[in-house]
């Protein structure tokens, strides 16, 4: 039998070994691992070649994250040891004329060697990386090239790295929220970190956020947060905003954060909110960006809301009637939100059909009589 002479081939030491005990041999070779010799299997002495399929696996499982960030404050103290180690010399795989993390700034060959490391390197190579451009970080979160170099580190460290990563920012919260670059980090960093370790985000914003939320970049960092903050974060930077809410619908930036709280924030939130825009709502719905706002509160937003809603419009008065309304580009998709909703739509249709004919002449104002019943 050639399988049976093959096989006791391989083992010179018993040519006569007992057929069983080869075949045992033959059952453990198929459930060997890849990447293991034969040699280990015969009981000599394993190869070194461990390592290079570990390296296959996953550099660290997700789901013990939260294990490693009780280490955070050690790595954290190691990373300022290394820093300094590190400072000085060149980082491997990097040419040795790198040795300043903030030459990424100025430099797009840099810029594109770290990332090129941060991408392919081992989890060894990406943690002496992260410790090299800790210092550096703040600054680099503002320039064009060092955002990318800061997002990429952000998405590919996981566990304490991250976290190490995370704390470099700190104290620059306001700062990045301005920043056309470093708004980006900002949203990279909510995105990607546990709620917990974004606290210092919402922290450092509180006090600041009607501001921030008229700026074109802090924006869409509080955009970032409706989502991913926890309800009561998010209802600490929303109480500062209920009061400005009517004027914050009209903002060219601000206007979507608001949309943003009515479809994603906490119930009381949302509340809150409606009950200031109400009053308003009728203006509003007339508004090319107020309009949106006026649509998210009566999708998201509790019945009685939608009732005190309607009741705002029936009781307008010109320029914000419910004729002048239906007559308005914008404001005609809220009536007709209104007439699919079927709240107060008897006393509305008997407003709107004590002006059919300014209405016939409007395009919208026909588009609102036939959602009412009103068409010829």
């Amino acid at each position: 039998m050639p399988l049976l002479g093959t096989t006791i081939a391989l083992c010179p030491r018993s040519p006569a070994r007992p057929l069983y005990r080869v075949t045992r041999r033959l059952t453990a070779l198929r459930r060997v691992p890849q990447g293991i010799g034969f040699t280990g299997l015969l009981g000599s002495k394993a190869p070194q070649q461990m390592g290079s399929w570990k390296k296959r696996l996953p550099t660290i499982v997700e789901g013990i994250e939260d294990l490693e960030e009780v280490h955070c404050l050690a790595t954290t103290t190691l990373a300022e040891s290394w820093h300094t180690s590190t400072s000085s010399r060149a980082i491997a795989g990097l040419p040795e004329s790198l040795t300043d993390p903030l030459s990424i700034i100025s430099n797009a060959d840099c810029a594109a060697a770290v990332l090129q490391r941060l991408r392919d390197g081992s989890r060894a190579e990406r943690r002496q990386l992260f410790i090299w451009l800790m210092k550096a970080l703040p600054r680099l979160a503002i320039s064009e090239a060092g955002c990318e170099v800061v997002t990429t580190a952000l998405d590919v460290a996981t566990g304490a790295d991250r976290t190490m990563i995370a704390s470099a920012f700190h104290g620059s919260v306001l700062n990045l929220c301005t920043s056309p670059h470093g708004n980006k980090v900002l949203v990279t960093l909510v995105q990607s970190m546990s709620v917990s370790s974004i606290e210092f985000v919402a922290d450092e914003i509180a006090g600041c956020c009607a501001r921030i939320a008229r700026d074109r970049f802090g924006s869409l960092v509080l955009e970032a947060m409706t989502m991913h903050c926890s309800e009561d974060q998010v209802a600490t930077l929303a109480a500062e905003l209920v009061d400005d809410a009517v004027e914050l619908s009209r903002h060219p930036h601000s206007s979507s954060f608001i949309q943003n709280l009515l479809e994603y924030g906490p119930p009381k939130c949302r509340k809150a909110i409606a009950e200031r825009l109400i009053p308003e709502a009728p203006s509003l719905a007339m508004h090319h960006r107020g309009r949106f706002v006026v649509e998210k509160a009566f999708q998201h937003c509790e019945d009685e809301d939608h009732q005190a809603m309607a009741e705002a419009f029936l009781q307008a008065a010109s320029p914000s009637a419910v004729p002048d309304v239906a007559c308005s580009r914008h404001g005609s998709s809220i009536l007709e939100e209104i007439a699919w909703s079927d709240v107060h739509t008897s006393a509305i249709r008997a407003k709107l059909s004590m002006a059919l004919l300014r209405l016939g002449k409007s395009k919208y104002g026909r588009r609102v009589m036939v959602h009412f019943g009103l068409a010829p």
